[in-house]
């Protein structure tokens, strides 16, 4: 074997704003599931963040070899579930945690995938940590065949700023910047390599809440997702002295006896409601446990309680 047999990824370091700079290439950062493939021989094995082995676990990419150029191959790249507004991060949560190849292979024709690439780490055996980015993304136009399948090379931008506006108003993610220079650096988070995110926003249901003395401290939210209220955490920041006092008096009113949530979050503290109040929620990412990074209250929109639902 030529390969490795695990690979950490190189991170990304967070900056606020989006920015111009011609030793820089910009990226659509996609928001989905980090999977490095290895491919050797015919055979693909695949590998996440967390270094498991996920092999299997996304059939759609056993066709990697007959798009190869070259063997003993490693890429890195993005897995996502394209929905209509973009991608479906918890689509694509549900199946990174499948129990098992086949149903992974069963939710594949439900959930089909695609393999964002947008680096080469290996060709031939050879490891190609110390060839710039442009070197390396040159050698990965030349070893995978671009198609409008299952399996993609991420396109590269000249401006941030132009990129990021894009972005925002499809309501994407956010953006990467990466030097062109820049060598790769596994398991470091690289100042070479900056992601830039856009504020997103979810319709939510209050589904419970948590005070400090008389002082209303968080609200426990969540969306549905089939016939499920999935939790999605807990918000208090956004909420104005007014809807305070307001929620107060009239959250008692939707008191329930059980928790709505399924499953229920571990929160001996908290008062659980009948999900019926809308709150929209404007957050920074989703995480890998399907919650709400940083989220904050934008308001209380007069909408249906079935209409706060995640998409897939």
């Amino acid at each position: 074997m030529l390969l490795p047999p695990t690979i950490k990824p190189m991170l990304l370091t967070a900056v606020r704003q989006p920015f111009d700079n011609p030793e820089y290439v910009f990226q659509v950062k996609w928001d989905g599931i980090r999977l490095l493939s290895f491919v050797e021989q015919g055979e693909v094995r695949l590998q996440n963040r967390q270094l498991r082995d996920r092999t299997g676990y996304y059939p759609e990419l056993l066709s990697l070899p007959e798009l190869l150029h070259a063997d003993a191959v490693v890429l890195d790249g993005e897995v996502i579930v394209p929905g209509t507004n973009g991608p479906n991060f918890p689509a694509v949560l549900r199946r990174e945690q499948v129990a098992s190849p086949q149903r992974a292979l069963s939710l594949s024709r439900e959930i089909p995938v695609c393999y964002m690439v947008f680096d080469l780490l290996y060709e031939s055996g050879q490891s190609l940590f110390k060839r710039t980015l442009t070197e390396r993304q040159l050698r990965l136009q030349e070893v995978l065949r671009n198609g409008s399948g299952a399996i993609r090379v991420v396109e590269n931008f000249p401006s941030g700023t132009a990129l990021f506006s894009a972005v925002e108003r499809a309501g994407l993610e956010g953006i990467v910047a990466k030097k062109k220079s820049s060598f790769y650096t596994p398991g470091t988070k690289s100042r070479t390599w900056q992601k830039i995110k856009v504020r997103r926003r979810q319709l939510c249901l209050v589904g419970g809440y948590l005070c400090s003395g008389k002082r209303l401290k968080s609200l426990l939210i969540g969306a549905w997702q089939d016939q499920r209220l999935v939790y999605l955490g807990h918000v208090g920041t956004g909420l104005t002295g007014e809807e305070s006092e307001l929620l107060i008096k009239t959250l008692p009113k939707l008191r329930a006896k059980n928790c709505p949530f399924d499953p229920c979050p571990r929160d001996p503290e908290a008062t659980w409601l009948h999900p019926v109040l809308p709150v929209a929620v404007e957050f920074s990412e989703w995480t890998d446990e399907l919650r709400l990074r940083a989220p904050s209250i934008i308001g209380f929109p007069k909408v249906a309680p079935e209409d706060c639902r995640l998409e897939g």
